[in-house]
């Protein structure tokens, strides 16, 4: 990530003074995309760094939300930029006679931008294996099972010891199935693969404008349009980010699981009287956390078999 960011930052400041010299939107256009990718891999960066510091007295969640709230932050940030965009965009359309381009240093530039990108495309794709190597730091969550019958204080050390085994027996596993999982499917590099696979596109669309301005001077208009294709470009793939991102802090449960199924298959675990206060939200993308209050006539069956399906379905973070 930091050699790609180190590439992004040379690759901004050749598109910056290209674009201003060549008099072109879709190249300042570019570079400011080009810069909603940096600051998304500064990001990435710093959500992997914070995501392996402990959970404190403080944060007792850990610092795992750093990471939407760094990307909402960056998301506006794109979508102010954007707006300026499309605002100079349509300034240019109003005002094509007092606009010259120079096409050849558009072209230049743009093909400069191109290969960039596909370099960067590689080393990330190169990369990508090397999420392995981070550092997971497993948070096991704890079930905790009450039994409100006063004649029977014993069970509370029997479920206490049932747990503790359980536990032991999972953690392992656990730990196994969670990096597995990390390794396979990492957000932040998908994320930045797309970004990516964006910005070769965009730089596409800018070489083709500037050899249809290059070969035909009258045809300016393609340079603000491609901005404007652009800016919908970034709309289009920024709007259902933020949307995850605000689904997130309103801890609605993630969608990729039927919860209410879930609920109906702890109902029907031998021994389960009843399901209640069960909720179920995510810390960030990837860490669901679940609650639950279960009546059940055999609790530690019930605790054992509930912990279980919660781990099979990777919520290792769990309060019953």
């Amino acid at each position: 990530m930091i050699s790609v960011s180190l590439v992004c930052v040379v690759l901004i400041v050749l598109e910056v003074i290209g674009g201003v010299v060549a008099s072109s939107l879709a190249i300042i256009s570019d570079a400011a995309h080009m810069f909603s990718d940096l600051t998304g891999f500064g990001i990435s960066i710093m959500s992997l760094y914070l995501a392996q510091r402990r959970q404190n007295t403080k944060f007792t969640y850990g610092y795992h939300r750093s990471e939407i709230i760094g990307a909402l932050c960056s998301i506006m940030m794109i979508w102010v930029i954007t707006a300026f965009m499309v605002y100079e965009a349509i300034w240019r359309l109003e005002h094509l006679k007092q606009i010259t381009i120079d096409a050849p240093i558009m072209f230049i530039t743009a093909v400069c931008a191109l290969i960039s990108n596909v370099v960067i495309g590689t080393v990330l794709f190169t990369d990508g294996s090397d999420v392995e190597g981070i550092s997971i730091h497993s948070h096991h969550g704890h079930s905790h099972s009450h039994s409100h019958n006063h004649s029977h204080d014993h069970k509370h050390k029997s479920v206490n010891k049932n747990l503790q085994d359980n536990e032991n027996q999972n953690k392992d596993q656990a730990l196994k199935d969670k990096t597995v999982a990390a390794s396979r499917e990492n957000y932040n590099m998908r994320a930045a693969m797309i970004h990516v696979l964006g910005d070769i596109v965009q730089s596409v669309g800018v070489v083709i404008a500037a050899v249809v301005i290059w070969c035909d001077p009258n045809l300016k208009y393609f340079d603000p349009i491609c901005t404007l294709i652009f800016a919908i470009i970034v709309m289009c793939t920024t709007i259902p980010i933020t949307g995850d991102c605000l689904a997130v802090l309103m801890e609605c449960s993630p969608a990729d699981t039927d919860w209410l199924d879930f609920q109906d298959k702890l109902q029907q675990i031998p021994g389960v009287v009843t399901v209640l206060d069960f909720h179920v939200w995510s810390l960030a993308s990837g860490k669901p956390c679940l609650s639950a209050h279960i009546i059940s006539t055999n609790v530690e069956r019930t605790l054992r078999k509930a912990t279980n399906m919660c781990r099979r379905n990777k919520i290792f973070h769990t309060t019953i």
